[in-house]
């Protein structure tokens, strides 16, 4: 995401606006740029499992977990285990649960208390 995102970015140097000495550099992507990605990216994450190849012995490929789906690419987030219930009590897991308090179990994106990431994380 982050050499994808990298511009070119030039200063002229010299006498009286001449450009006798011309110095370029790459400029990192903001930080909120590069987040906005990555939460893109995250809300289309794709389920996948772990498969021999057919082909090739002791080589793993990662294939899509969901039948008809279509198979991600390099560039794509993937996860492998669904996301523990954080409204149930796991001890093994650490999870404290939400017992006496409100928990949405139906939402499925990066809430926090029904706010967007947005209205949640400030940029500065």
């Amino acid at each position: 995401i982050i050499r994808s995102r990298m511009q070119r970015v030039c200063k002229c140097h010299g006498m009286s606006g001449s450009c006798s000495v011309k110095v370029c550099w790459k400029r990192l992507p903001s930080f909120q740029q590069v987040g906005d990605i990555l939460a893109s990216r995250y809300e289309g994450a794709y389920f996948v499992k772990v498969v021999n190849n057919q082909r090739k012995r002791n080589v793993k490929r990662l294939r899509s977990a969901v039948r008809d789906a279509k198979q991600p690419n390099r560039t794509e987030l993937v996860y492998m285990e669904e996301s523990p219930d954080y409204c149930q009590r796991n001890e093994t897991l650490g999870i404290r649960g939400t017992k006496g308090r409100l928990c949405n179990q139906r939402s499925l994106s990066l809430e926090i208390g029904g706010l967007s990431p947005r209205e949640v994380i400030k940029f500065i």
